[in-house]
């Protein structure tokens, strides 16, 4: 996007609280677009206590007919455990649940097939012709993936008659407190608007926040990826409009940012 003076991000704040690692080229956009950037990850992402699991199943890459990989982190923390594995599945069916994670695995060499469509999320993955029961029944296959993260694809698939391993690359956590920027930010910087990636993101920023400020949280509008976000952002009391992002990518958030800043202006 350009930055020009009709830019509707010109002057405004932006909360960006994915966490560090994924947060630089969202940040870099909203800049470039007039906007402000303030850069408060709501979680941190980190490697998992004990990895030994999650390298014995990226070892045995070959034993599975498919992989599927839920997201940016798991595609990242995947190399990170075993740097051969995410390049070694030429010929083998590899699945994305959002561009985002296709755009990552794309930069490797590797095409993923992801959602039709505009659609993403582990749902509209499962609607691929590739994923149906008699395409998967009796076959192996693994998903890279979080710590305590959603097991709707891993269910669902075992459920089709797919013999299912999880790769645990990465865990979620609660990123170093820092209240006095916090207060500082709702003080003199409010946001306008609050880019917000998960529900557990969204419920540590609600309780990273002052009571004081807790108002003015509820009442500034969020941008999100996941249509549960909406959802549990309703049942935390938020006000302001939530709006779900066209696609799982910066280019989706930042398309939603600027229509939302365009209803306000």
């Amino acid at each position: 996007m350009a930055s020009d003076a009709d830019s509707p991000l010109r002057g405004k704040a932006i909360l960006v609280t994915r966490p560090r690692q994924q947060a630089q080229r969202l940040c870099d956009m909203i800049r470039a677009a007039g906007g402000r950037a303030i850069r408060i990850p709501a979680m941190t992402i980190l490697p998992p206590q004990d990895d030994g699991p999650a390298r014995l199943a990226l070892q045995a890459r070959a034993a599975y007919d498919a992989v599927i990989f839920v997201s940016r982190n798991a595609v990242l923390f995947a190399e990170k455990l075993s740097p051969e594995f995410v390049s070694a599945h030429s010929g083998k069916p590899v699945y994305a649940v959002g561009a985002g994670t296709a755009a990552e695995l794309e930069m490797r060499g590797i095409d993923a097939m992801t959602p039709r469509g505009d659609q993403y999320g582990s749902e509209a993955l499962l609607e691929l012709a590739s994923l149906k029961e008699e395409r998967v029944r009796g076959r192996s296959v693994l998903i890279v993936r979080g710590i305590e993260g959603r097991m709707i694809l891993c269910r669902e698939l075992t459920r089709r008659g797919a013999r299912v391993t999880s790769a645990e690359v990465y865990r979620r956590a609660a990123p170093e407190p820092d209240p006095a920027g916090l207060r500082r930010m709702w003080r003199d910087e409010p946001p306008d608007v609050i880019v917000i990636t998960s529900v557990q993101g969204l419920e540590q920023l609600v309780s990273m926040t002052d009571p004081e400020w807790r108002a003015a949280l509820l009442g500034t509008a969020l941008v999100t990826i996941s249509g549960r976000v909406a959802r549990r952002a309703s049942g935390l009391g938020f006000r302001a409009p939530v709006r779900v992002a066209r696609a799982a990518s910066d280019e989706g958030l930042m398309d939603t940012i600027t229509q939302t800043l365009s209803e306000q202006a």
